[in-house]
């Protein structure tokens, strides 16, 4: 008897719905300048003043993170050559908070102190493990 006769293929499933209580939101600021020096300062102003913004509102200074800076020269093409034309300085924050409703405050005040870049809003669990054993508890469905 071939052995792939007495083989069954079983896949389970099971879903389960969780509140999140915890929020990840990127944000930040960008700036350009013909001049590296001068778009970091600009940058930095405008970052300090989104920082202190945002600890004005609740915000634990040891929840604000620098995920992502970056410098880079930005070019134009003019008949066929590449022109140097500034730097672009891009520096993004995670806000990690444990209070998902202060979500669309902490959006605002950034954006009305600074802030030009929103790239992510995530909700998530601090912890996921009572939920992935509850679903590993919970009857599930098969297919074959």
């Amino acid at each position: 008897m071939n052995q792939k006769e007495h083989t069954v293929r079983v896949f389970g499933e099971s879903v389960i719905s969780v509140s999140p209580d915890q929020v990840r939101i990127t944000l930040g600021v960008k700036t350009e300048n013909p001049s590296v020096s001068q778009a970091q300062a600009e940058n930095t102003e405008a970052i300090n003043k989104m920082i202190s913004a945002l600890i004005q509102i609740g915000i634990p200074q040891q929840a604000i993170q620098t995920i992502v800076y970056q410098i880079e020269p930005q070019y134009d093409y003019v008949d066929g050559k590449q022109v140097f034309r500034t730097y672009l300085i891009t520096h993004l924050l995670q806000v990690e908070l444990n209070q998902i409703a202060m979500a669309g405050a902490v959006i605002d005040e950034a954006v009305e102190n600074g802030a030009n870049s929103v790239s992510n809003v995530q909700f998530t669990m601090r912890d996921k493990t009572e939920a992935q054993n509850e679903a590993l508890q919970k009857p599930y469905k098969t297919h074959k």
